[in-house]
């Protein structure tokens, strides 16, 4: 019976592969951890509440004949709490990559983001997986990233035994996501452009980030992948998508109004102000590797992403306010 295992398999991501997983062949089996209660009911899935930062995840998973570990443990919308974020992302990782040798696990996945190149004025249009993640302290949700990206390329050199590949998806968007990025995007009154800046930006959809993964999970693939939709879209036309103004605003007045808010806590999840460089510098990448070296093709392209959660406003921000709700301030 082939088994697999999946960090985070409570989430979003994680239930989709589940899913797919469970689909895909009556005879797999799927051992999923998490901290949060599972939302699959099949006797092919175990769902163990462990934090992927406890030692003991090498021993649950030893001794199992794991095919493939699947590690989509991480911080998805920015907390206050930098430390905790850091440790969930970076250290927690570093736990699944030590239980992965412990089990003798031979391929693993794990989800990284493009913010882990940063935004920065030279990079080039596009970057591609060759490019070194260059994201800066100063936004700690892209910097942790980077940090957990290099750690898993540092990873796969030492230990060529393992087949690690890693996925770097950008702005995730569909009918079911509801992210802070997406929330952010809808309800703005305004789009700015600091400063005059009108960066390039790129999204995919869900579902073409599900059938990556399961592309990379069936080709056993090894190496660092973008997951890109096709096309760019700059930020004027996000604003004339959802028939809103695009205005000129100085960087100097956007920087301090978002100190104010982030020192203050006034949003129910982090946005501190270095987060503004991602809204004035580019950051696009090339989704070319994947197509060529997996045969993998987006089905949705930048543009329909968008123009997806743009129809979806209201049920997108209620369940994002939802999620919140749930979770409480962190």
């Amino acid at each position: 019976m082939p088994t697999f295992a999946i960090t985070g398999a409570a989430g979003y991501l994680g239930t989709r592969m589940t899913r797919h997983l469970l689909d895909a062949d009556p005879e797999n089996r799927v051992i999923g951890v998490d901290v949060r209660p599972g939302r699959i009911d099949d006797p092919r899935f175990e769902l163990h509440t462990l934090d992927v930062r406890d030692r003991r995840l090498g021993d649950l998973l030893a001794g199992k004949d794991v095919r493939s570990l699947l590690h989509f443990a991480f911080v998805l919308d920015p907390f206050y709490d930098e430390d905790e974020m850091h440790d969930i992302d970076v250290r927690g990782t570093r736990m699944v990559l030590e239980a992965a040798l412990v089990a003798g696990v031979s391929h693993v996945i794990a989800t990284s983001s493009t913010t882990a190149y940063g935004a920065l004025p030279d990079n080039p249009i596009p970057l591609t997986e060759s490019s070194p993640p260059r994201a800066r302290p100063s936004f700690a949700y892209a910097h942790h990233k980077r940090l957990m990206d290099e750690m898993l390329g540092d990873f796969a050199r030492a230990h060529p035994e393992i087949a690690l590949c890693t996925i770097r998806p950008c702005i995730v968007l569909g009918p079911n996501v509801a992210n802070y990025i997406a929330t952010t995007l809808l309800r703005q009154p305004v789009v700015s452009l600091l400063d005059g800046a009108d960066p390039p930006f790129q999204f995919v959809h869900e579902d073409d980030v599900v059938s990556l993964i399961a592309l990379c999970l069936e080709r056993r693939a090894a190496g660092v992948f973008n997951a890109v939709g096709d096309g760019l879209m700059p930020a004027s036309q996000l604003a004339a998508r959802q028939g809103k103004r695009a205005l000129f605003v100085p960087y100097k007045l956007a920087y301090g109004a978002t100190w104010a808010i982030h020192r203050a806590r006034l949003l129910p999840f982090a946005l501190p102000p270095g987060i503004l460089d991602f809204f004035r510098y580019p950051w696009v990448a090339s989704g070319d590797k994947a197509k060529l070296e997996l045969g993998f093709a987006p089905r949705h392209s930048t543009e329909e992403c968008f123009d997806i959660v743009v129809g979806r406003k209201a049920e997108i921000v209620a369940a994002f306010e939802e999620q919140i709700r749930a979770r409480g301030k962190r």
